[in-house]
């Protein structure tokens, strides 16, 4: 049952991917950007799936919680269609700044690395000099020229 839900869920999320793509390039920035899926909404896919009082649910209760999380996913995209319609964006972004940013990403990041780093010892070959190239250019080579932005 599991194989169907996550060939249900992969070839839902490549539909819409090209579906926002075709979209994007006819109305949008007219440039030919591919729009991937997002992230977004595993990490409150991940607690309802690991709490405890939906645990021991009916497939269908469970296919109606999904679908909720759904629903209010797409509220909060039509609240954000309706920010950049109005202009209100633009005001938001003065205050989201580098400072604000990368807490953030960094927090996000943290939350994942559970998920991540114990499955590095699964296949060394790969995980090991993705690490090394990792902390190589963030420990050693810190200022290189190719990472700084030219003004």
């Amino acid at each position: 049952m599991w194989q169907e839900d996550t060939a249900t869920v992969i070839s839902t999320m490549l539909l819409v991917s090209g579906l926002t793509t075709i979209l994007h390039t006819f109305l949008g920035s007219r440039l030919p950007l591919i729009q991937g899926s997002s992230f977004v909404y595993l990490a409150p896919a991940l607690v309802i799936a690991n709490s405890e009082e939906f645990r021991n649910l009916s497939d269908n209760k469970f296919k109606h919680i999904m679908r909720e999380l759904q629903g209010a996913i797409l509220v909060g995209s039509v609240f954000q269609i309706i920010l950049g319609y109005t202009g209100l964006i633009s005001l938001f972004l003065r205050l989201i700044n580098p400072v604000v940013v990368a807490p953030t990403i960094a927090v996000v990041g943290l939350a994942f690395f559970s998920y991540g780093f114990p499955q590095a010892g699964s296949c060394v070959e790969i995980s090991m000099p993705l690490i090394l190239l990792v902390l190589l250019c963030t420990l050693v080579y810190p200022c290189s020229s190719l990472l700084m932005n030219k003004t």
